[in-house]
Order: structure tokens, then C-alpha cells, then sequence
């Protein structure tokens, strides 16, 4: 019995991870969007800090998914 829940539990945490994979996909996407179509220099700079912190949130969150995936 155990072990269907820890299963079940794994693939939810599998899932949630995936789903803040997209969403910070999606966030950096939308980053972009905006560097690329501003020409102020302060939103220039605002852009650039957001996407190297969403690059980080998004290392983090990629190396949390493949260390919840390897454990069986």
C-alpha cells in the first residue's frame, strides 16, 4: 500500500515540477518579448535582471525535476 501512494505522490511531484518548468518558460519568453521591443534604458536593465534571475529559478527548478525523476 506504501508504495502506490509514494508512486503516486512521485508522479504529482513530477507534475508539479513540469508545470513550473513551463511556467518559467513561459515567464522568460514573455522577458524577452519585452527586451526585445523596448528601447529605455532603465526597462532595458529591468529586463536584463529578470531574465538572468528567471534563468537561475529555472536551473533550479530543471535540476529539481531531474533529481525527482531519477529516484525510483
Amino acid at each position: 500500500m506504501t508504495k502506490r501512494i509514494s508512486r503516486k505522490a512521485k508522479r504529482i511531484m513530477i507534475a508539479d515540477a513540469g508545470d513550473e518548468l513551463s511556467a518559467l518558460r513561459s515567464a522568460l519568453s514573455d522577458a524577452y518579448v519585452g527586451f526585445n521591443n523596448t528601447v529605455d534604458p532603465i526597462l532595458l536593465e529591468a529586463y536584463i535582471l529578470e531574465i538572468s534571475a528567471l534563468h537561475s529559478k529555472y536551473s533550479l527548478a530543471l535540476r529539481n525535476y531531474k533529481s525527482i525523476s531519477e529516484v525510483s
